[in-house]
């Protein structure tokens, strides 16, 4: 009777188990509403607003995320306002400097998140005005990057009701507003007016103007409020007024580089030895930023060259020509750079089909022995092979030779083919290469539609990754062809090369010019090996 009963309560226990498994697990879906707000105190869109704390409650408990960035303040406030969080409130500390008169936004952007999953409550604002009415006027537009037309987020959109073009570099906007993710911008509660409209993009956040490296854009004409027009503004990195050096540095005994913070125009560049006169060259990098001072008068321990632009002193080198320098573990020896030789040449390496053969060095050739270079095709000298110092750069050297097909090429430079500034002789070079075959390249046939070409100076670039150019064309017909194109994919630009100088200009801001507009294809262009596309471009 009793194992009976055991055995009896032992079912009674499983069974049990087996219903409590059963039960649904506690939970539900995900959270995915955002905060909702319930009060506020003093009310949204106050009016003779003179309140020195606001306190907006929520439904649920809250946190504010990366507040520096993502809440803006317009007009603005000095000093800023105070944010913090207890339980469900929000409360915002109020300074005692607003102005009178004025209708003021707080737009948190997306800082506003619920505890638990971060849900955002977006662009929540909170509005309010020191006056008897709420200014509702607005603007929109967008901002994008000049150089290539990309949406720039995270940028400063900026109202200034003085018109003086000045007052941007010293003082404070009237009004404030962010860009979004696509560039998108919008200026709310603002009084009616006429306007300047800028943007910036800056690190230091004062809203002004007042770093070189700075990007800006500005519209060209004042603006008035109201308009229903949508701008569209575009950032550039403006022309340095001043030339600065912003880098200097020893690249190897005899060798010192000067980096400039703009092109410069070489006839306006002095370099004079300081006290004991030495000899020395310069040569300008192809960019026109670079300077390479270059000596072989090693005789003195060291000197100075001071070095001044447009006749304004710019600096001073200190130049040392210690042979060994102390270096952590001992001492390294220091030499004149030796010669380096770089060709045009395709991976693989191979000979560019619609590409003169091309050699840069790192150092000035001054002279070039054709003597001690030769040319094999497939084993058979030709003896016509010749190179070419280049006319304008000392750093380059070229030849005319055509190639053929289905030929094995064998260049050699020999010791003394080469000799450079410093005296230095090259160290034997092979190269071999062969003509890259005229199936592996692909074309693109480019028909462009609704655009004036005496009106506008068009050059057509071939971008490869981010912004390389890869190929630029200058359009001179409707329907144009680039031919000899590698296997990959490719954007389309085109710039509209205003004074036809073949590059594309940034704007002045101190001289109101506007960067050269550019347009950029919808798509992206896979260009296959042996294979001729057609693309028709209407240019709207």
């Amino acid at each position: 009777m009793v194992l009976l009963q055991r055995l009896l309560i032992y079912t009674l226990i499983l069974f049990v188990a087996s219903c409590a498994s059963k039960v649904r697990p506690a939970g539900g879906d995900k959270d995915e509403t955002p905060p909702v707000a319930l009060n506020f105190s003093p009310s949204l869109y106050s009016t003779n607003f003179n309140s020195t704390e606001v306190i907006i409650e929520f439904d649920e408990y809250v946190k504010l995320e990366d507040p520096f960035n993502q809440i803006v303040v317009s007009p603005i406030i000095t000093p800023n306002p105070k944010f913090r969080i207890k339980k469900k409130s929000l409360i915002i500390e109020i300074p005692d400097s607003l102005q009178a008169n004025t209708t003021y936004n707080i737009n948190f952007g997306n800082s506003i998140v619920d505890v638990h999953e971060s849900n955002v409550a977006p662009n929540f604002q909170y509005v309010f005005s020191t006056g008897s009415v709420i200014d509702s006027l607005k603007i929109s537009g967008k901002l994008v990057l000049a150089k290539d037309n990309s949406p720039q987020k995270e940028s400063v959109v900026m109202l200034h009701k003085s018109l003086n073009d000045t007052v941007f570099l010293s003082s404070p906007p009237s009004y404030i507003g962010r860009t979004n993710e696509l560039g998108a911008f919008q200026l709310k509660n603002i009084s009616p007016g006429r306007y300047n409209l800028f943007a910036i993009k800056e690190d230091n956040s004062n809203y002004m103007y007042d770093r070189p490296d700075e990007l800006i854009a500005f519209y060209n004409t004042s603006i008035v409020v109201p308009d229903s027009s949508s701008y569209y503004l575009r950032l550039f990195e403006s022309i340095p007024q001043k030339v600065k050096i912003i880098e200097k540095q020893s690249a190897a005994l005899g060798k010192h580089v000067i980096v400039f913070n703009t092109a410069v125009d070489k006839a306006l560049l002095t370099i004079a030895a300081v006290e004991q006169e030495t000899e020395f060259r310069t040569d300008l990098g192809t960019r026109g930023d670079t300077l390479f001072v270059l000596w072989k008068d090693f005789s003195l321990e060291k000197f100075t060259l001071a070095v001044s632009y447009d006749g304004k002193s710019l600096d001073s080198l200190k130049i040392s020509n210690a042979i060994s320098v102390k270096q952590r573990g001992g001492t390294r020896s220091r030499t004149t750079p030796k010669i380096q030789v770089k060709t045009n040449m395709a991976k693989g390496p191979m000979l560019h089909r619609h590409l003169l053969l091309s050699l840069s060095f790192n150092n000035p050739i001054l002279t070039l022995n054709n003597d001690s270079i030769s040319l094999l095709a497939d084993s058979t000298a030709l003896a016509d092979f010749q190179l070419t110092l280049d006319s304008v750069s000392d750093f380059k050297a070229s030849s005319s030779q055509e190639f053929e097909d289905d030929v094995f090429y064998m260049f050699t430079f020999l010791p003394g083919a080469f000799k450079d500034y410093y005296g230095n002789t090259n160290d034997t070079i092979i190269f071999l290469s062969s003509l890259k075959p005229e199936r592996q390249y692909g074309s693109i046939q480019i028909n462009l539609t609704s655009v004036d070409l005496e009106k506008d100076k068009l050059l057509l670039q071939v971008i490869e990754g981010e912004d390389k150019i890869y190929r630029q064309v200058k359009i001179k017909d409707l329907n144009t062809e680039v031919s000899f194109l590698e296997a990959n994919t490719y954007s389309l630009r085109l710039v509209n090369d205003i004074n036809e100088n073949g590059v594309w200009d940034t704007g002045d801001f101190e001289n109101k010019i506007q960067p050269e507009y550019v347009l950029n294809y919808s798509a992206p262009i896979n260009v296959r090996a042996n294979w001729d596309m057609v693309i028709d471009w209407k240019i709207r």
